[in-house]
């Protein structure tokens, strides 16, 4: 499929599903979103295994910040060497011929890695869509200038709170606030499309943390993207740090319709159905040390692009049933007791093992 009718099949279909996304019980629109996300992505992908996903890749897992509730923090001292330049540039081919839609640049912290604008150039040059998240410390004038001549179309900054002690105390990097705020403001100048990327806490939505957040963003004509904690990497044995059902709520009424959207642009309102882009099939990671992974937070490698080739451990992934359970829908699959049974069971027993761990 050429470039300009793949992008066009894209742009189609995620239309559609923004604007059907808030009026999903309404019949016949139900049914076909349906289909889509069932059966409609399946028939796709047995020609195009990654139609309608974005492939995430960890350029690294060395970051300047030591934060608490890291994901990769557990990977940084695995003592496997990380991708090399070649790896990642074929990673991105194949990407394009395997179907994807977008690249999105994680880590770690992206901006120590040296290749970044040629990776994305690269990623652009054929026919997809890149975006990257960042602590903001590297941020400055010069790569900002740096990411928008290479084509990057999002770039995503963290904030904690915008109390300089709060954040820069649980990022470890004194002046870690005034960067990422100084960067942000970069972004607005030289038009390079921003979102605000931050984790709503019990007391982020309790104490006000989260709403200044939301109001920094507007006025600086950024986006916020939402996230819940999360029980992964340093996190994983926080059982502790998952939200309620009210504090759920809580973060549902600050989503508002394209500016504040919960992890996926899908979840803009209060009505918006949780979507897991895992189990939804349009999700792929690639973590520094090439294990092919679901998403960046289910630790669970089907493979390592190092020793096989992505097509197979696609299959073998596409195969799982490893998100079929139903103890996780109003929230992360992460967070869920059955989910996480079963995570502390596959290591010992295999990826064949998890349905009979979690007794499904």
């Amino acid at each position: 499929m050429k470039h300009r009718n793949r992008q066009f099949l894209y742009g189609f279909i995620h239309c559609f599903l923004r604007t059907t996304a808030p009026v999903q019980d309404a019949g016949p629109v139900k049914s076909i979103v349906h289909w889509y996300r069932t059966a409609g992505i399946r028939i796709i992908q047995s020609a195009l295994p990654l139609f309608g996903n974005y492939v995430m890749v960890s350029l690294t897992t060395r970051c300047q910040c030591s934060c608490p509730h890291c994901g990769v923090g557990p990977q940084q001292s695995s003592g496997t060497p990380e991708l090399a330049e070649s790896e990642i540039n074929t990673l991105i081919d194949e990407a394009h011929t395997l179907g994807a839609y977008a690249m999105y640049f994680f880590g770690g912290e992206p901006l120590l890695v040296p290749e970044l604008p040629g990776y994305i150039v690269r990623a652009r040059t054929r026919g997809l869509r890149t975006r990257l998240d960042t602590n903001g410390i590297l941020l400055d004038e010069e790569m900002v200038i740096r990411l928008k001549k290479a084509g990057l179309d999002e770039i995503g900054v963290s904030i904690d709170s915008l109390n300089g002690a709060v954040h820069d105390t649980g990022r470890g990097v004194a002046g870690a606030l005034r960067k990422a705020l100084a960067g942000i403001s970069l972004c607005k100048k030289h038009e390079l499309s921003c979102y605000i990327s931050t984790i709503a806490t019990r007391d982020s939505l309790h104490k006000g943390d989260l709403s200044d957040i939301i109001a920094l963003a507007r006025e600086q004509k950024a986006r916020v993207r939402i996230l819940s904690p999360i029980r992964c990497g340093r996190w994983e044995s926080r059982e502790d740090i998952r939200l309620s059902s009210d504090d759920i709520l809580l973060l549902r009424g600050v989503l508002e319709r394209g500016f504040v959207f919960w992890d996926s642009e899908f979840i803009d309102t209060k009505d918006a159905p949780f979507l897991c882009a895992a189990k939804a099939r349009r999700s792929l990671y690639v973590s520094a040390h090439c294990d092919v992974q679901p998403c960046c937070y289910i630790p669970i490698s089907f493979g390592n692009i190092r020793k096989e080739p992505l097509p197979g451990i696609l299959k073998r992934m596409r195969r799982s049933d490893i998100l079929d359970n139903r103890d996780h829908g109003f929230d992360c699959p992460t967070n869920s007791g059955c989910f996480q049974q079963g995570l502390q069971a596959t290591p010992k027993k295999g990826i064949h093992e998890w349905k009979k761990a979690v007794h499904l």
